[in-house]
């Protein structure tokens, strides 16, 4: 699994703790000269759909351990728009590591989202980076908001 930060979203935490997030946006270079095409994340959005599961967000990539699991997003709430892949769920406010995050987001101490997936269709591009042309997404991960450049 690889991971990618998408910086300078804009992130709407609502009170009932349900957000907005533009997750990944298309046709951007990222650090590494990576490039997410608009329709990389149409099959991912249609399996997940398919299966019926939601997608979980969690914590700084930590998987392993449930606590980080802070919230989800139902398939039918996954998009692409024009911008990027867009998500809206919510966060598990009965919970205190899921409440600690939302509030950090109510501050703007966190500022950024990353997203886990495998890369199942890629073409090389001459800045070393990549195409990405078709992505199966893994998960939401919320970063500590460091930005990296």
């Amino acid at each position: 699994m690889e991971s990618k930060r998408c910086e300078n979203i804009e992130l709407k935490a609502e009170p009932a703790g349900e957000f907005t997030a533009l997750v990944s946006s298309f046709n951007k270079p990222d650090k590494y000269g990576d490039v997410v095409k608009p329709g990389a994340f149409t099959a991912s959005i249609a399996a997940w759909r398919a299966k019926g599961a939601n997608l979980p967000v969690i914590y700084a990539h930590q998987a392993q351990d449930i606590t980080q699991h802070v919230g989800h997003v139902e398939p039918a709430d996954l998009f692409e728009s024009s911008a990027g892949l867009v998500a809206h769920g919510l966060f598990y406010l009965a919970e205190p590591t899921a409440l600690k995050v939302f509030h950090q987001l109510q501050r703007k101490a966190l500022t950024e989202w990353s997203f886990g997936y495998i890369v199942q269709k890629a073409k090389p591009l001459g800045n070393g980076g990549r195409e990405l042309q078709q992505l199966d997404l893994v998960e939401h991960p919320l970063e500590r908001g460091v930005r990296r450049l």
